[in-house]
């Protein structure tokens, strides 16, 4: 409910993970510009730190604020988020100086999406502040789709959890596209398919 997503969202201002579902996998989140809340996912998924996050906001209005576009890039990226967000689409473009190093991996790249669910909608909403969040499971693990999963990995961990009931609607990541000029580049597969792209 709205005060548990406003609890959890309280803890992201103040540096603090917590996991939260989004329409593909569950989401081990943190504040996407505090470095040292960014460091703690890694350590908690025991992933390893040439890896970089995908951020979370709540549209393209949003995503420019932490992408360096040029007019080609900025056309396209705008043309297939309008289609495909909220959704489960990741841009990846020039990260600027708001994006700590941590979250790109030092690659200067920073993937961007914009998640349907309500709860990750509301979440960011009420936080204000884009989330970094990979799959929220241990690296080298099934990503995290329902209730069960969550529960077994992190019951020990000291993190807030918005678990619904119902697992996640697609179940699998994001498709993955790098911008480049007026190059568009599948990095990783998912439900949004080259062709419809």
């Amino acid at each position: 409910n709205n005060d548990n997503i406003k609890s959890c969202s309280d803890d992201l201002k103040n540096g603090k993970n917590v996991i939260f579902p989004t329409e593909t996998v569950f989401g081990l989140g943190a504040c996407a510009l505090n470095a040292d809340a960014v460091s703690q996912i890694y350590k908690i998924k025991n992933r390893p730190t040439d890896n970089p996050l995908i951020v979370h906001i709540r549209d393209f209005t949003e995503a420019k604020m932490y992408l360096v576009l040029n007019s080609i890039e900025e056309a396209i990226a705008e043309t297939i988020t309008k289609k495909f967000w909220p959704g489960p689409l990741t841009i990846v473009g020039k990260a600027n100086s708001f994006i700590p190093d941590i979250v790109t991996a030092n690659t200067g790249y920073v993937g961007m999406r914009s998640p349907s669910h309500p709860v990750a909608q509301k979440l960011l909403e009420f936080a204000m502040l884009p989330i970094a969040a990979p799959s929220a499971n241990p690296s080298g693990r099934v990503s995290s789709t329902s209730k069960d999963h969550i529960v077994n990995y992190f019951q020990d961990h000291n993190i807030k959890m918005l678990v619904p009931d119902e697992p996640c609607r697609f179940g699998i990541e994001s498709t993955v596209v790098k911008i480049d000029n007026d190059n568009l580049t599948i990095l990783r597969p998912g439900t949004i398919t080259k062709e419809e792209l």
